[in-house]
């Protein structure tokens, strides 16, 4: 028995140690995988290869989540892929003070930070980064903390842009960029890297090659397929479409080439130019005018470290492209890329420099011809512009398709929509919903469901109204006849990508019979439930002492026909229009009109105004290619935010007068400065505040008239 037992515990002995082998082996076995995949991972880091990289950094962290080592590695790959919520994911796992691989771990945390907007906690991380290791990446922070401060700014002055990414039959987990569309924006070519392209992977990423998308009559893009005849097996990228759809930019070992589409077939691309390719230079991307006669393109042609600068040529009477010029007044030490010159001269382009918020921002510039020279350029700001990369911009009737890898898009770079203008013009026709009559001298009531803003407008006689209101809004519409409301409903202007800044719809009304059977009905089911007021007392008193108002002021409110104006009046019409005229040709472009009057914080116009906006009226129905903004502006008494909506009403008020004398909707917009921008102090009355109380007209000039005659 003491024999048995004595074998007994040198068994349990032996299986305990080796259990303790097999686990200690077991551990050490892991251990070196979990080393030799760090180590492969680096390797690869080290050659660039980030994609490769971070494939090992993940295999280590599916096993081993908290290790420190991958999840740096991780957390810097995934913010040079440009996917900054996945760093930020990854950066979380580390525990910075007992972090001791690297002293730059607080730079890539707030550089993390900073690319997910959250600008204080990248200012915290910069302070723990001087506190432990002082002066180190000092010049990495202060450029930082410049972006910082910059986003700051842009952020807070959040501009009413409407932002929509492309969705999924465009966009994916790999890049998408670069989109060119054709003159009815209803087809767009990209430029994309996938595993399934053409030319496969070479040196650790995808090549490039161009996709295609067409939208269907509810403005939704099909899913996107390879361009077929163009794509091969190297780098293909979008840049311009132009000629009738019939020509297209697009760029192939570091070249700008030309195609053109021939009988369904994109012939094969040809160079644009010897003066613009250069075998020691990369042109990336370019841009001919509408004229075609001027080409701007960015080139790293003899540049500081090979950044990026913006390039202008001239076509020479031979048809080639003469020598280029840098434009220096828009190029900085740091790139810009993506020229586009829009319809009305302005040239977009996106910039790492000037004030931009973080690697490329999209900036506007206009020429002035008398200068022969760029203005400043100005930033787009937010949203259009983010802390990442914002670039590859062109607009045409106020939309505008831009790429940009920001936060919370479905991939790396995604191609984005935005919505630049601030107002949509609506037409509304009321008519019995029975006999389709019109409902003629009706008062509308439009209600901002966002804002207290509130629109009053009287039915003409085939029952329509229109007016310029706040795009993306709700509305509540109320129909009153004779004091008595005759429909309420909610209004969600939505416009058509055909036609984005106009709105029009046919509201159905029942008859008066009608409406009083369905009260009756109503009252019935809700018999139980007690009587519901449909319309309380106050209310019909108050739309009757507005229609009232309205009734009183119609004669005034009324726009004089321009065929009954005196000779005088015609005269003084002629005048403003020579005034006009010379102001566009002087290239100032903006200026006060000094005749235009509104009683006391009222938005109605007197008509002691018509006369000067009569002139206006001639003077656009003369000059066709002509685009205006009407802006307002305040003193500085009373509240900003009131002064501000004071102004945006005066500005819409004289904007809906123009379009009530034939003035197409599409070539005005209005905007409303309140206190923001006086021409001098406000100090006093009559030099000051009295001045400031202004309507300004601001021409945005025709493309004929910029930079593509006079440089």
């Amino acid at each position: 028995m003491k024999n048995f037992m004595i074998i007994n515990r040198n068994k349990n002995f032996f299986l305990l140690l080796f259990a303790l082998c097999f686990t200690l082996t077991t551990h050490f076995t892991y251990a070196q995988k979990v080393n030799s995949l760090i180590k492969k991972g680096q390797r690869e880091y080290e050659d660039n290869n980030v994609e490769a990289a971070l494939e090992y950094f993940e295999q280590v962290l599916s096993v081993d989540r908290n290790n420190y080592t991958a999840a740096y590695f991780a957390g810097v790959s995934y913010l040079r892929l440009a996917f900054p919520k996945k760093s930020l994911d990854r950066f979380s796992i580390i525990r910075p003070e007992r972090f001791k691989l690297t002293r730059d771990l607080y730079f890539w945390l707030a550089y993390s930070n900073f690319k997910n907007n959250k600008f204080e906690e990248a200012e915290e991380y910069i302070a723990q980064h001087r506190n432990a290791y002082k002066n180190y990446m000092r010049d990495e922070l202060e450029q930082l903390e410049k972006n910082i401060a910059s986003a700051k700014v842009f952020y807070d002055e959040k501009k009413p842009f409407r932002i929509e990414n492309l969705g999924d039959n465009i966009n994916s987990e790999n890049p998408e960029y670069a989109a060119v569309l054709t003159a009815n924006h209803r087809t767009v070519h990209f430029t994309t890297r996938r595993k399934d392209n053409k030319g496969g992977e070479k040196s650790g990423e995808y090549m490039e090659d161009i996709l295609s998308s067409s939208m269907n009559e509810n403005d939704q893009w099909s899913k996107a397929d390879r361009l077929k005849g163009l794509v091969t097996v190297g780098h293909d990228a979008t840049v311009q479409l132009f000629g009738d759809d019939k020509k297209m930019i697009i760029y192939q070992k570091k070249d700008l080439l030309i195609t053109e589409l021939k009988d369904g077939k994109w012939g094969h691309p040809k160079s644009i130019g010897k003066e613009i390719n250069n075998k020691r230079s990369r042109e990336s991307h370019g841009f001919i005018t509408q004229d075609g006669n001027t080409l701007i393109f960015s080139s790293d042609y003899k540049t500081k470290n090979e950044d990026l600068d913006l390039f202008i040529s001239r076509k020479q009477p031979d048809g080639e492209w003469g020598r280029p010029r840098p434009i220096n007044e828009i190029n900085t030490e740091k790139d810009e890329d993506s020229p586009f010159v829009a319809g009305d001269g302005t040239l977009y382009f996106a910039s790492k420099g000037h004030n931009s918020m973080g690697g490329f921002d999209i900036f506007k510039s206009e020429y002035n011809p008398t200068s022969r020279k760029f203005e400043k350029p100005i930033n787009m700001g937010y949203p259009l512009n983010s802390v990442s990369d914002d670039i590859f911009f062109n607009v045409k009737n106020g939309i505008a398709y831009f790429t940009s890898n920001r936060a919370g898009g479905l991939g790396r770079e995604d191609i984005y929509r935005a919505y630049l203008f601030e107002e949509v013009n609506i037409s509304l026709d009321f008519v019995y919903k029975d006999s389709s009559q019109p409902i003629s001298d009706a008062v509308v009531y439009l209600e901002s469901n966002s804002n207290s803003e509130r629109l009053a407008l009287k039915t003409d006689a085939s029952g329509k109204v229109s007016s310029m209101i706040p795009a993306f809004q709700d509305f509540t519409i109320q129909l009153v006849k004779d004091g008595e409301t005759l429909h309420t409903q909610t209004l969600s202007p939505l416009t058509s990508l055909k036609d984005p800044i106009n709105f029009s719809a046919t509201v159905k009304v029942s008859a008066k019979q009608d409406i009083i059977a369905e009260q009756k009905q109503e009252e019935m089911l809700n018999e139980n439930e007690g009587q519901e007021e449909l319309i309380s007392e106050n209310l019909e008193q108050e739309i009757a002492k507005e229609e009232n108002e309205i009734n009183k002021t119609e004669q005034i409110d009324k726009a004089p026909s321009m065929t009954q104006n005196s000779v005088a009046e015609q005269q003084e019409m002629e005048a403003k229009k020579r005034e006009l005229d010379a102001q566009f040709k002087n290239a100032s472009g903006k200026f006060v009109l000094k005749r235009i009057y509104f009683d006391h914080n009222e938005a109605r116009l007197k008509s002691e105004s018509f006369n000067e906006l009569n002139g206006i009226v001639a003077y656009l129905k003369d000059n066709q290619n002509i685009r205006a903004e009407i802006s307002g502006h305040t003193d500085n008494i009373g509240p900003k935010d009131y002064n501000e909506n004071l102004s945006l009403r005066r500005a819409r008020a004289v904007v809906n007068y123009l379009i009530d004398n034939g003035i197409e909707a599409n070539r005005l917009q209005a905007k409303g400065y309140g206190e923001t921008q006086p021409l001098v102090s406000n100090d006093d009355e009559r030099d000051g505040r009295e001045i400031n109380r202004r309507i300004e007209l601001k021409v945005l000039k025709s493309q004929s008239d910029g930079f593509s005659k006079n440089y």
